[in-house]
């Protein structure tokens, strides 16, 4: 499974209210350690497939949830 891109509109559906484990990443273009984080939480969604979520909110682009 990919990484999930979540936004105000969709952080409920797709985080709240998911019926499995749902890790998210509040990053920004502008974070360096977002930066190197960014590829290691694609892998390990690829390694855990449909067992969890890992999802990814923008926050300068989401200010509603941050």
């Amino acid at each position: 499974m990919e990484v999930v891109k979540v936004t105000d509109q969709t952080f409920n559906t797709e985080v709240m209210k998911s019926d499995k484990t749902v890790v998210v990443d509040f990053w920004a273009e502008w974070c360096g350690p977002c930066s190197v984080i960014g590829p290691v939480l694609e892998e390990v969604a690829k390694e855990l497939g449909d067992k969890a979520v890992i999802a990814k909110l923008n926050i300068d682009e989401n200010l509603s949830i941050y």
